[in-house]
């Protein structure tokens, strides 16, 4: 893990990311639901807990990013310093739980309309659409891919999103990288494992 030193901060940025997968793996959907329920959006695990619950933040959200290639999946949230080491043990809780626990079945159906409820409401952008399209050509996705993605995100279960979780929120492969006060968020992260230093400039100390 890594911390980037930031003198006399009074936040912390927390980032927790793996690799993730590409625009086209068979598992694109699941890793979808995946996401949603633990970053994606305010009804996010993230943004209620850290939020909502505790008070640490204005905002914790999760994201995945994908490609022809290997994509990425990234938790991401700014705290302040003073409570830096209850939101990292409080986020790497939430992604403990994603992988441990099936997630309750009402929780999981209102992830799931609420992906397809928002493509629905991307109908009503013209450039969402224009954006859907040219995700289908350039990632020669099937002609009618749009058209039952509400039929392939229904159809994602428990057993399979939490197999996900276990698959690519692996805790060796997961990487944390903070940037805060040295002297205060240290201590903290040596608690995760071996901290890399790195100035502003990005020179190893």
């Amino acid at each position: 893990m890594s911390l980037i030193a930031r003198p006399n901060s009074v936040q912390t940025s927390l980032w927790v990311g793996t690799q993730g997968i590409s625009r086209t793996s068979p598992d694109f959907d699941i890793v979808t639901v995946m996401d949603k329920v633990i970053g994606g959006g305010p009804t996010g695990r993230l943004f209620v807990h850290l939020r909502e619950e505790k008070g640490y933040t204005y905002g914790a959200y999760s994201q995945m990013s994908t490609a022809h290639y290997r994509g990425n999946w990234l938790a991401s949230t700014d705290v302040r310093t003073e409570v830096t080491e209850p939101a990292l043990k409080d986020l790497m809780a939430e992604i403990s739980r994603m992988r441990d626990e099936p997630v309750p079945a009402k929780e999981f159906d209102d992830q799931k309309r609420s992906i397809v409820a928002a493509f629905a409401l991307s109908l009503e952008s013209p450039t969402q659409v224009l954006n859907s399209h040219v995700s289908r050509w350039l990632y020669k996705l099937p002609v009618d891919y749009w058209d039952k993605l509400p039929e392939r995100i229904s159809a994602v279960t428990l057993a399979q999103v939490q197999a996900a979780a276990k698959k690519y929120l692996d805790p060796a492969r997961l990487q944390i990288v903070a940037v805060g006060d040295e002297a205060k968020v240290g201590p903290v992260l040596k608690q995760f494992g071996t901290v890399d230093v790195y100035d502003t400039n990005g020179v190893k100390k």
